[in-house]
């Protein structure tokens, strides 16, 4: 009985550490709570989501799977290991796990935005769509899903419908480097480039040292025929990798 007490006690430190991102100090609590009782599945779900935040997700798939075999019903373990999953690069699987969420009763935005996320990563882009109408009307004031939503237009060549999807965000946060990279993308699909790379350079002074726009900013370059230009912004792209 002791030994329970002193395990929730740890369980809620590792809790408060995690949600002050102090993520090896909720990892070390966690793992002290489940050691004196390694029957609570609570602790193997905080332990997971916090080997989650340090990017090391196979470990954090073997606690969520230990949570889910000590309460098989409970959604965030599901959830946990579907994230974990869609991370390692396990699409078919992370879909499953997000479908067992929603079955145990997740109902929340999450869940069903990762449903969406495992759909787009298997290319199933019709059924991504469908699932973040779904989301949206969840949280329909949640900037990061309805970004993910226009992902998925882009993908499905529904490029006005991206824009259409832009416009609101950008007016009511007008700094965001993410949306006007989006926007040009898809302006310049359009055939839109002149305004296409107002968008990019425009997203690239606000987060100067990003890969991603400048390669974007080639594509549009080398559309309008500037072609050192376009090369000097893929050179860019190239030396800064990933940022």
């Amino acid at each position: 009985m002791r030994s329970a007490r002193h395990a929730a006690l740890w369980a809620s430190l590792g809790d408060r550490a995690f949600e002050g991102r102090r993520f090896e100090e909720a990892l070390a609590a966690y793992e002290r709570s489940t050691k004196l009782n390694p029957y609570d599945a609570r602790p193997f779900r905080g332990k997971g989501h916090t080997l989650c935040a340090l990017q090391r997700y196979a470990e954090a798939l073997l606690a969520y799977e230990q949570a889910i075999r000590l309460e098989p019903q409970q959604t965030f373990g599901h959830l946990g290991r579907g994230n974990a999953l869609l991370a390692l690069g396990r699409s078919e699987e992370a879909l499953a796990a997000y479908d067992r969420a929603l079955q145990c009763g997740a109902h929340d935005a999450g869940a069903y935005a990762g449903r969406g996320r495992a759909l787009g990563k298997l290319r199933r882009y019709e059924e991504a769509l469908a699932v973040y109408e779904r989301v949206i009307e969840l949280s329909p004031y949640d900037e990061v899903y309805r970004c993910e939503g226009a992902d998925v237009l882009y993908e499905l060549k529904r490029y006005e419908e991206v824009l259409a999807t832009l416009a609101p965000l950008i007016e009511m946060d007008p700094y965001t480097a993410d949306l006007y990279q989006r926007q040009g993308r898809a302006l310049h699909m359009l055939g839109r480039d002149e305004e296409a790379l107002a968008a990019l350079e425009y997203a690239l002074r606000q987060r100067p040292g990003w890969a991603l726009a400048y390669a974007s900013k080639g594509d549009v370059l080398k559309a309008l025929g500037r072609m050192e230009e376009a090369e000097a912004a893929y050179q860019q792209a190239r030396d800064l990798g990933d940022g």
